[in-house]
């Protein structure tokens, strides 16, 4: 899964607002996008228990996307 770095800044900004509309995505975008949360969830002190590698997490998402 390839996304440009404008891209990416894109997700970035989109996933930080309120008005954040999952319709302005491609499914590649959003698939990046939900790597973007875990990891950022992951981060949580509570859950360090369970945190896993970015690779990780886009493996587990991309199997269930397909």
């Amino acid at each position: 899964m390839r996304i440009s770095s404008g891209s990416v800044e894109k997700i970035k900004r989109a996933i930080g607002s309120w008005d954040f509309s999952a319709h302005d995505f491609s499914d590649e975008e959003l698939v990046h996008c939900a790597k973007l949360m875990l990891e950022h969830a992951l981060e949580m002190p509570e859950v360090e228990a369970y945190r896993i590698s970015s690779g990780m997490i886009a493996s587990i998402i991309c199997s269930h996307v397909i």
